[in-house]
């Protein structure tokens, strides 16, 4: 079996970074190590003796350690974004199990990122600066579902950059009396629909 290699990083002090291999080990999704040639062994113990392929952007380190470089499939793609965001910190995905979801989302926020509708009333839905947006549970108020970007550490948005264009951190959650709550998977899906909308229109 071929396995696709990604990585995030180089993270904290001293810094290392996650080599990621799909599809992974559910015993070991990342191996840590502060470069591609000190994590090898560990990742071909992994790999089993199958191929290994790395990420375009790993392509020079790669061919250094006598890899080839492959492209994203969907699967490694999803699953790289969820685990970006995981170590972004993503309390607002705590309730979705889906990662082709959560990628669709990201597409979804990274093409509303790059060229947000001006602030104000679009139809129920109300933007916000930074950018954002919300679905106001009723009309004038802020109560609702909501979709915010914030910055991430730097390693975190390469990895969102090169997975789904992204070069923020999205957080969609609920608002209620000022509390943050977690997004189910129809709300997900519901600010997936919006933010396709909103950018569209």
């Amino acid at each position: 079996m071929t396995r696709f290699l990604a990585a995030i990083g180089p993270m904290g002090q001293p810094p290392t970074t996650a080599w990621l291999l799909f599809p992974g080990d559910p015993e070991q999704p990342a191996v840590m190590a502060p470069s591609l040639t000190s994590a090898l062994p560990e990742l071909h113990r992994i790999a089993r003796g199958g191929a290994i392929v790395v990420e375009p952007a790993l392509a020079a380190r790669g061919a250094a350690c006598g890899l080839s470089v492959g492209t994203w499939h969907e699967d490694a793609r999803a699953d790289f974004t969820a685990i970006a965001l995981d170590i972004a910190g993503r309390a607002s995905f705590s309730r979705i199990d889906d990662s082709a979801l959560i990628l669709r989302f990201c597409r979804a926020a990274a093409g509303f990122a790059a060229r947000p509708p001006a602030r104000g009333q679009h139809g129920p839905v109300l933007v916000i600066d930074g950018p954002g947006l919300v679905l106001p549970d009723r009309p004038g108020k802020i109560d609702g579902l909501s979709v915010q970007f914030s910055p991430g550490e730097a390693a975190v948005i390469d990895a969102l950059r090169r997975s789904v264009g992204l070069d923020r951190v999205p957080q969609p959650f609920r608002l209620r009396d000022d509390d943050k709550l977690p997004v189910s998977e129809a709300e997900l899906i519901l600010l997936t629909d919006t933010l396709l909308a909103v950018t569209q229109a």
